[in-house]
């Protein structure tokens, strides 16, 4: 075996720091949390290998940083398209947005170029979401998070700009 070689690291030791595919195996995922803070960063999951149409964003074979502030709670790739949970300080209960990989990896961390797939709201607080089978399933608490749980299914098969209508 070849020795190792480091891809990512973090020197804050209050950083808790995480490696895992994507779903559909295409990105690697570092995330690193701390309390109140934390990043992600992504390399395509064939590292060492780049691949061609990826080479522009990843020129020195290192993960870029997509996320940088407390409002992202998931991440993953569907379809050519990320989707990511987030909040915000005056809006604490969680929203879906999703962007074309191409933005996101352009932008960087400015978010404002995500759409919105599910908004937030004032009763509804998202615990969890996982892809499965061409759908994203979002765990929700409803009524003020009193033990009432949801589970929402959207199909985004077709894409997630034509899931938009039927997520509502």
């Amino acid at each position: 075996l070849p020795d190792p070689v480091e891809v990512y690291s973090d020197a804050d030791e209050t950083m808790f720091v995480d490696v895992r595919k994507t779903k559909d195996n295409v990105y690697l995922i570092f995330s690193s949390e701390g309390k109140d803070c934390g990043t992600l960063h992504l390399l395509p999951s064939a590292y060492p290998e780049i691949p061609y149409e990826l080479r522009p964003f990843f020129q020195l074979g290192k993960p870029i940083k997509i996320s940088s502030n407390k409002a992202w709670g998931w991440l993953e790739h569907i379809h050519g398209h990320f989707i990511m949970v987030s909040s915000s300080k005056d809006k604490p209960n969680m929203r879906v947005v999703y962007a074309r990989e191409e933005v996101v990896m352009t932008e960087g961390t400015d978010t404002g170029k995500w759409k919105e797939l599910v908004p937030h709201s004032e009763n509804r607080q998202i615990s969890d979401i996982d892809l499965f089978n061409q759908h994203l399933v979002l765990f929700e608490n409803c009524e003020r998070f009193e033990r009432n749980h949801q589970i929402r299914i959207i199909d985004v098969s077709k894409g997630l700009d034509k899931s938009l209508d039927r997520s509502k």
